[in-house]
């Protein structure tokens, strides 16, 4: 990997959000409120956590692969976590270009979801959506932080109304680390762990899945006229949004667009190096299961090295998910990134 580019040092940075783009769906100062400590009977809980397990399934095998291997006890809140994700992932593609106003509702939805879970302390009766009595019920159990829901929220929302619209390699840092950190900060709440470390570990490794998440995104991103490339690093390889949505047509092309993904790659490569770092001061007891769903990283990173930085789809995929599971399997003997 390119290493010039990255020669700054990678640290836990105090990410921010721009809130006045989200004056009309956040009205409110964020809170970082945890729910009183009750747990309420729900009738039907196999109902939303089947519901939970398959829409992961579906949306995200790689994540189902990873909540497979973790503890019984700790299923249940993982996959209601991560179909949460999944809903307000999807929610951009499922409404019209041209029909903003439609995906406001459906963020206005789990917005009223957590005002009602933290504080009005039960959701409405009314309310069958499967995701939300799964969180309805997990939140409480596992004292989960309404911050981290927020934050996904406010990425989710902010790409629906402009998307793919990063200016700096910051800017794409935040994202990562608000729709992807914030699903390991939830997790290792899940799971009991409150360690800075870990959460360190966790900050970094959502920054390198983000980044590797748009970084595989992309040719499907290409075909709805999305490029999440950072602009100044399209810049400094003088290549055209018209060659990155597009393809190149020349060799001169071809390799200002990878230099792009390079230093893309470069970076996420970095978070990755930085949280392995961390990770030999030691992890405490069970906050490794929370990390398996990033042990599949590396993999991308070494896929994308011997493509050359060419970002193709692959095509075998149950190879990739046998690699994946014995890469799993190894992290789970081993602990080590």
């Amino acid at each position: 990997y390119c290493t010039v580019w990255c020669k700054r040092t990678i640290t836990k940075r105090s990410y921010s959000v721009k809130l006045s783009m989200l004056s009309h769906l956040v009205k409110q100062p964020l809170r970082c409120v945890r729910p009183s400590s009750y747990v309420r009977h729900i009738s039907h809980k196999h109902d939303f956590d089947q519901y939970c397990f398959e829409a992961v399934k579906t949306h995200n095998y790689e994540g189902f692969l990873a909540g497979l291997l973790l503890p019984a006890q700790f299923r249940g809140a993982y996959y209601a976590i991560h179909a949460f994700n999944v809903e307000i992932a999807t929610i951009k593609d499922q409404v019209p270009r041209n029909s903003a106003q439609a995906g406001k509702i459906r963020f206005q939805f789990w917005k009223d979801v957590f005002h009602q879970i933290y504080f009005e302390k039960k959701l409405s009766l009314s309310n069958n959506q499967p995701v939300a009595q799964a969180l309805n019920y997990y939140i409480p159990k596992h004292d989960l932080t309404l911050r981290w829901f927020e934050r996904a929220l406010e990425v989710r929302f902010q790409d629906m109304m402009t998307p793919a619209d990063f200016s700096t390699m910051d800017d794409l840092e935040d994202y990562a680390e608000y729709s992807q950190s914030s699903l390991l900060y939830l997790t290792l709440e899940s799971m009991g762990v409150k360690d800075e470390n870990t959460e360190f570990i966790a900050s970094h490794l959502g920054v390198c899945k983000g980044i590797l998440t748009l970084l595989r995104g992309h040719p499907v991103h290409q075909t709805q006229g999305l490029c999440y490339f950072p602009r100044e690093v399209m810049k400094r390889h003088a290549l055209s949004s018209r060659v990155a949505l597009k393809g190149p047509t020349t060799e001169a092309e071809a390799s200002q667009l990878k230099d792009v993904v390079n230093d893309l790659a470069s970076q996420a490569h970095a978070h990755l190096s930085k949280a392995r770092e961390l990770s030999l001061k030691g992890l405490p007891p069970g906050a490794h299961y929370a990390l398996i769903p990033s042990v599949g990283l590396s993999l991308y990173l070494d896929k994308l090295h011997q493509d050359d930085f060419a970002l193709v789809e692959d095509s075998n995929t149950h190879f990739h998910n046998l690699k994946l599971q014995a890469r799993i399997m190894q992290f789970l003997f081993t602990k080590k990134l």
